[in-house]
């Protein structure tokens, strides 16, 4: 493995066990982190210099497995409720990079990510709307609302998963029948 290879990979893992560690503690030091990930403060500070710089690549890694998450799902599928099978079976394994996502206590200000992340939104707003037209959903409801209905619902599910009051193979259908049988045009 190349030098570069490693330490990509490194970083990666760094990344992975910052989010684990502040999914469970959001106020956690630098320092908090660095013993959390087995290293030393200097390593940490090599990778990241400061915690804007550590958060700034959690949110970039999360964004990116959410859209890696997203290309192995048909967005032309017609069937809602298998749509959101697929898509809430995908991103319950995101849960840590979700709650980092969704926790107001690690926005940032970046026009870059805000722009990724309102990409990802407009792309199910739009299939919200269809499914509207194709009264799957209900059309007295917002897109908007619907879709940040569901993003909350799939970070309460991972919450229930993460607490072990849920296996995770039970989720998506509670998250689809919650949301559709509260969504779904009569």
């Amino acid at each position: 493995m190349s030098n570069k290879n490693f330490k990509v990979n490194r970083q990666n893992k760094l990344l992975e066990l910052a989010t684990k560690c502040l999914a469970r503690n959001p106020n956690a030091s630098l320092l908090e982190i660095a013993d959390f990930a087995g290293i030393g403060i200097a390593t940490l500070h090599r990778y990241f210099p400061g915690r804007n710089d550590l958060l700034h690549a959690i949110s970039s890694k999360a964004l990116d497995l959410v859209e890696d998450s997203l290309e192995k799902v048909d967005f032309t599928q017609p069937d809602i409720r298998l749509f959101f099978t697929r898509i809430i079976t995908e991103l319950i394994p995101l849960g840590d990079r979700m709650y980092f996502l969704a926790a107001d206590i690690f926005t940032i200000h970046d026009e870059e990510l805000t722009k990724r992340e309102m990409n990802i939104a407009q792309r199910f707003i739009e299939k919200i709307k269809e499914s509207q037209v194709d009264k799957q959903l209900r059309n007295d409801m917002k897109a908007e609302w619907m879709y940040d209905m569901m993003f909350n619902t799939i970070f309460l599910i991972w919450k229930y998963v993460h607490d072990g009051k849920m296996a995770a193979k039970d989720a998506p259908e509670l998250v689809v029948s919650t949301l559709l049988d509260g969504f779904r045009d009569d």
